[in-house]
């Protein structure tokens, strides 16, 4: 599934929470006329520099991991030539894990406060 906002908005009726890091994208003027459009899409923003708090961060960390000595010149390329991406889509198992390390850390940072 596409992750844009809009095609979330079809996909789900009601009510949406969006949890987005502080990327200049999800700041950007353009992210919020669409969000005006949207009253239904409710936005919450991880605390800066937390990326321990972003599940994507874990995603990507496991392919980076495994892809360390890799030297790709272009992103097609390295869909390609690795098979990291086609790993994660095989083992959708794997996914949960990176949203409850996650959510590991978001109760320490909670209790932190």
């Amino acid at each position: 599934m596409d992750a844009r906002p809009s095609t979330l908005c079809r996909w789900v009726s009601g009510p949406i929470i969006l949890i987005w890091d502080r990327s200049s994208v999800h700041r950007s003027r353009v992210a919020k006329e669409f969000l005006a459009q949207y009253p239904h899409i409710q936005t919450e923003w991880l605390p800066p520099y937390a990326l321990e708090l972003n599940p994507e961060e874990h995603c990507g960390g496991n392919i980076k991991r495994r892809m360390r000595n890799g030297v790709y010149h272009s992103k097609a390329k390295t869909r390609k030539q690795d098979p990291e991406f086609a790993r994660l889509r095989k083992r959708p198992d794997l996914v949960p894990g990176f949203f409850q390390h996650t959510a590991s850390n978001l109760t320490t940072y909670g209790e932190d406060q």
